[in-house]
């Protein structure tokens, strides 16, 4: 499987892809976490291809008016 994302004028300039094991929940969700910071879930890219190595693709962006709590 070959991808490749073309993110500038996309408006995806500041967001960050994360290759997860394929997991067919992720498929319904809106947040994520990472690295401790709360993320909005902007696409996410699965993988169905039931091969054992399946990785999705879930780009995110940070959560606006997410910060840490002290």
């Amino acid at each position: 499987m070959f991808q490749q994302f073309q993110l500038t004028g996309l408006g995806l300039d500041d967001t960050l892809t994360v290759a997860i094991r394929h997991n067919d929940k992720v498929q319904e969700a809106t947040l994520a976490k990472y690295k401790n910071e709360t993320y909005e879930v902007v696409s996410i890219s699965p993988d169905d291809t039931n091969n054992y190595m399946a990785y999705d693709y879930v780009v995110i962006r940070k959560k606006k008016g997410a910060g840490k709590r002290g």
